[in-house]
């Protein structure tokens, strides 16, 4: 290599190195526009056609605009699209700048900004609503999971713990967050599922060692259930794991390692549509079907 290409290797690696480095994300100067975006663009982003997502700003009740403790202030349109975009898929906030022209610290907190208000107008709603779930909504229930092939006639829904990992937290809450079964840190979540994919009850979180036993009876919905599941005609149960127990409420698979065929039938029908209504239905989209489950 002569002098002169020495020089201007040199001469280049002195210019990198006197460039400022920083993690910044440029943020377009454009902001978002719901009109701008057509009905396929609209469900890509945010699994909702624009029609429904100003039906949803409406009903639920999304201030408008949306002013956060910290000062950001969007359209309550804007808002809810912020946080549908970030609750449909599995991606940093740094990818959805391009798309809303905000710093990730705005996305971040007018997102839960609109959760908590959501969560705030509507948790009764995640405990059971009484007033939609009535005996008519029962039977249609109960008749999908028997048309699905489950032997019982009188089940509405199904009931189970979903285990969500989490860092290792400081010593003194590590042996109760640890749920041996998943061998991870966790939190604990109880839910009841029905056979449209709505979660119709929603308890937790409770540290990852608690037994479902515990959700079952900490939650109260034995005992909310006990006079809702009974009406003039029929007496319905929701089904869950060997854990929970046969009670009023809940009926479980049979457990033993010696069963007869009749036992082993209704255990195998039993998951088999349990699994294909949950998955079915919720797979894909739960945490839009969460926040939908409020209304109707």
């Amino acid at each position: 290599m002569d002098e002169g290409s020495i020089l201007l290797t040199a001469a280049a690696l002195l210019l990198n190195a006197s460039e400022p480095h920083t993690r910044a994300i440029q943020i377009p100067r454009g902001r978002f526009n719901l009109m701008g975006q057509t009905d396929t663009m609209c469900e890509f982003h945010f699994r909702l056609g624009k029609a429904e997502i100003e039906l949803l700003v409406a009903l639920l009740e999304i201030p408008d605009p949306m002013i956060t403790p910290h000062r950001y202030n969007a359209s309550a349109v804007e808002a809810l699209c912020i946080l549908l975009n970030r609750l449909a898929w599995p991606h940093r906030l740094g990818t959805m700048v391009l798309l809303f022209g905000r710093s990730r610290e705005a996305l971040s907190v007018l997102s839960n900004g609109v959760m908590c208000h959501i969560y705030d107008r509507f948790k009764h709603l995640l405990r059971w609503d009484k007033d939609r779930l009535d005996a008519s909504w029962m039977e249609k229930c109960a008749s999908a999971i028997h048309d699905s092939g489950a032997p019982l006639d009188c089940c509405i829904g199904f009931i189970d713990g979903t285990v969500r990992g989490i860092c290792r937290p400081g010593k003194g809450v590590q042996k109760t967050a640890y749920n041996g079964h998943k061998r991870k840190h966790a939190l604990k979540f109880q839910s009841i599922t029905t056979p449209d994919g709505i979660i119709v009850h929603l308890y937790g979180p409770e540290p990852g060692s608690r037994h479902d036993a515990y959700f079952l009876e900490r939650s109260g919905i034995l005992a909310i259930l006990s006079d809702v599941l009974v009406t003039d005609t029929k007496r319905y149960v929701i089904y869950g794991d060997p854990a929970y127990g046969a009670n009023d409420v809940t009926v479980c698979g049979y457990k033993g390692a010696r069963l007869d065929q009749y036992q082993s039938a209704f255990n195998s029908r039993m998951s088999a549509v349990r699994i294909m209504q949950v998955v079915k239905n919720c797979g894909g989209k739960p945490s839009v079907c969460s926040l939908l489950l409020l209304l109707f």
